[in-house]
């Protein structure tokens, strides 16, 4: 009546899960390696010559023949400069532009109507001189420039003076020129010089070589 005995144990199960990879692919995550650095600028500007080329600032000395020749200065040496006022002269008149007028004032000689910077000598000057330009310049119009005194010496007053006109053309002939002053001096009442009319000589001056 025993029945048989059975197996009552269930097989044993495998429960374990098959073993799953749960880590994940390893990612590169760091970014590839960039360059920046920028390209190198030549920031070098190109060197500029400021210096000026040297300027030969040295005069040139004139030197009459006798003298001794003397080395020349080192360039950019400045010159010695003297300021001051150049002394000017008058160029006297061509010769052949002038006449010669000499005549005596009926008045008495001063000694200082010699001296030329006397203050005697300049007045009676600027009233002969005023006289004669009146009396030529209405006879000869822009022919005649000007007159001149040269000189006073005694003999009453001896006056050496003379006329300047434009040019050789313009130059009168010397007898016109003794009678324009005799006539003034005999006829106008205007004439204030007191002109002792025969002693009126006109000439041209003789070129001297």
């Amino acid at each position: 009546m025993t029945s048989p005995p059975m197996n009552m144990t269930s097989p044993p199960m495998n429960m374990t899960s098959p073993t799953m990879n749960m880590t994940s692919p390893a990612v590169n995550m760091t970014s590839p390696p960039m360059n920046m650095t920028s390209r190198p600028m030549n920031m070098t500007s190109a060197v500029v010559n400021m210096t000026s080329p040297q300027v030969n600032m040295t005069t040139m000395s004139t030197r009459s023949p006798s003298e001794n020749a003397t080395s020349p200065l080192v360039n950019g040496t400045s010159p010695n400069i003297t300021t001051g006022s150049l002394a000017t002269t008058t160029a006297p008149p061509a010769p052949d532009t002038t006449i010669q007028l000499r005549f005596s004032l009926i008045e008495t000689f001063e000694q200082q109507l010699a001296d030329t910077t006397s203050q005697k000598f300049k007045d009676l000057a600027n009233r002969v001189t005023a006289a004669l330009d009146n009396i030529y310049r209405s006879r000869f119009g822009r022919r005649f420039l000007r007159s001149l005194i040269r000189a006073f010496r005694q003999g009453s007053v001896v006056v050496d003076s003379e006329l300047i006109f434009a040019n050789a053309t313009s130059v009168p002939e010397v007898s016109a020129v003794q009678t324009s002053l005799a006539e003034a001096a005999s006829n106008s009442s205007n004439f204030s010089l007191p002109v002792n009319v025969s002693t009126i000589v006109a000439n041209v001056p003789t070129p001297v070589n």
